[in-house]
């Protein structure tokens, strides 16, 4: 009876799925997503929160449009014009659900947005526990995000990072190497040359880093961007109402 209690009580408090609001939209953007195999294509709303995990999402900008998205763990994206990128997983766990309207509170989450094409700012002022983990995907590498700022270019042939403030972890996509990147680094990754070997046809030795500090005007030029970012998070909370989570605009 006890274990019944505690279950119970467990399940009213704890939420499973991840959110994001939409801060800032302009210029043709699309917000694609799948739901039981059907995919549908909308305009994003700005001022809508949307679960994650129910559905796959993906953003699409075009030329001279961007929009900006908070996402529950506090992590803040502009997707930069011309950008593909996709929400691929998003679980978090909320620990005050079944409160009276108040603040979202969370332990743990698992985020992983994937970029395949374009630019993306980051600010990143993520909570939880040393369980939580929030990434970034390209073609070549998977980026841990810390708290900070980042900017994160990609496509097929390129991956950079810029970290302006903050650390981030770099994974490299086709071997076991991993780069932690500090505050005034960028990143440049690009694919190893294959080259033929005996008894096969094509080897590839993993992909290739270059770590360099960032130059001083490249990175006051990132950080404009990445400090709008910031000053769009002040006018956002993601709060409980009726035992949900929902992003709340505040001035």
């Amino acid at each position: 009876m006890r274990n019944i209690i505690f279950t119970l009580l467990f399940t009213l408090t704890t939420y499973a799925n991840g959110v994001f609001y939409v801060q800032k939209s302009s210029g043709e953007t699309v917000l694609e997503n799948v739901a039981n195999n059907v995919l549908s294509t909308n305009s994003p709303v700005v001022g809508q929160t949307y679960t994650a995990n129910g559905q796959n999402y993906a953003f699409k900008t075009s030329t001279n449009s961007e929009v900006t998205v908070a996402f529950s763990n506090d992590v803040f994206v502009k997707v930069k014009e011309s950008a593909h990128v996709t929400l691929d997983n998003f679980d978090q766990t909320f620990i005050n659900i079944s409160s009276l309207p108040e603040k979202a509170k969370y332990e743990t989450y698992s985020k992983s947005l994937s970029l395949i094409e374009g630019e993306l700012d980051v600010y990143s002022d993520q909570g939880g526990n040393s369980e939580s983990i929030s990434t970034i995907n390209t073609k070549l590498a998977s980026i841990i995000l810390s708290k900070g700022k980042f900017v994160v270019q990609a496509d097929d042939r390129t991956t950079v990072i810029i970290v302006l403030e903050g650390s981030a972890v770099i994974l490299d996509n086709s071997s076991k190497r991993k780069e932690s990147v500090k505050a005034n680094q960028t990143v440049v990754i690009v694919p190893a040359p294959k080259f033929q070997g005996r008894g096969v046809d094509t080897m590839r030795r993993g992909n290739i880093f270059s770590i360099k500090e960032t130059v001083n005007g490249d990175s006051e030029s990132y950080l404009l961007g990445v400090n709008a970012v910031v000053e769009d998070s002040k006018n956002v909370r993601f709060c409980i109402i009726d035992k949900n989570v929902r992003g709340v605009k505040i001035n």
